[in-house]
């Protein structure tokens, strides 16, 4: 038994780490801070893991891991996010974003690229959590 034991174990392939992995501090962080049912925002790929991680909703996820029903608006959703994101957005139309979906939280990925001006749009927001790689801030008036 123990030669075919080895053999096999030889033969498994390990899953390809995942680069996008939530910390455990940042998932702990939401679990502790947000109720359940908060809205959260985030690139894509940060906010399938998430809502993977804490009772929470999130704007968007990528397409691949949704179905268009018309009702949900997927598409429009990833759209919304991306635009949140983009340079040259102002703070307005920002918060426009963050109120249409009822959002409570964003969390940042900062490895992830972001243009100057929202990075001063974020010195308007206070963090709740960071640790070297996450940052969790809350949404005033949400």
């Amino acid at each position: 038994l123990l030669p075919f034991a080895v053999s096999t174990a030889a033969g498994l392939e390990r899953e390809p780490p995942d680069d996008f992995r939530l910390s455990g501090g940042l998932v702990e962080a939401l679990r502790r801070e947000a109720s359940v049912g908060d809205v959260v925002i985030a690139k894509p790929a940060t906010q399938y893991r998430v809502v993977a991680n804490a009772p929470v909703y999130v704007v968007a996820v990528p397409k691949m891991h949704t179905i268009d029903t018309g009702k949900a608006r997927p598409f429009e959703r990833l759209a919304d996010t991306a635009h949140f994101f983009d340079p040259g957005m102002t703070s307005a139309e920002r918060n426009e974003i963050l109120e249409r979906y009822g959002v409570s939280w964003l969390v940042l990925d900062r490895r992830r690229g972001y243009p100057a001006d929202f990075r001063e749009y974020l010195e308007t927001l206070e963090p709740v959590y960071r640790d070297d790689r996450y940052t969790l801030f809350r949404i005033e008036g949400s």
